[in-house]
């Protein structure tokens, strides 16, 4: 099953500004200036399905906005585009959706190659040892380091 899940900072003027929010992506228009989050829900309503989106969209940053890639890092926690991953190495990666190689193949003279979208982290193939320690938005100390030691 495809889960299309995703989180963004509110931004609405409330206690909980700035807070995660997790569900349904709208993006009102192509900016992403207007985007809500409609939080998911697992019960039945007696709302329209207008009144269910115009009374629980929440407003939030669309250059906050991540979307769930559909696995668990190795403490069971779920990745988002724009988490940081720390290998073993210590070496810090963030992931993000890029087109990947995921299939070669030589013979008769010619290359076949197979591509498809895959969440990476910097190129590198996620797995169940991912380990998340934050993300750029809440820890933007984390881009810098990695920055760092690219330039």
């Amino acid at each position: 099953m495809n889960i299309h899940k995703f989180r963004g900072k509110r931004t609405d003027n409330t206690l909980r500004k700035g807070e995660w929010v997790y569900g349904s992506l709208i993006k009102m228009n192509e900016s992403g200036a207007q985007s809500f989050i409609l939080p998911l829900r697992e019960y039945a309503s007696t709302l329209s399905c207008g009144q269910l989106v115009a009374y629980n969209m929440i407003p939030v940053d669309y250059n906050t906005v991540g979307q769930y890639i559909g696995m668990k890092d190795k403490n069971e926690k779920e990745v988002y585009v724009g988490d940081v991953d720390k290998s073993e190495d210590n070496e810090l990666t963030v992931v993000s959706f890029g087109l990947q190689c995921v299939d070669a193949f030589e013979g008769m003279g010619f290359n076949m190659w197979s591509f498809m979208e895959r969440a990476t982290a910097d190129g590198k193939r996620l797995t169940r040892e991912t380990n998340i320690i934050g993300n750029i938005y809440d820890n933007p100390e984390l881009l810098e380091e990695i920055k760092s030691r690219i330039f």
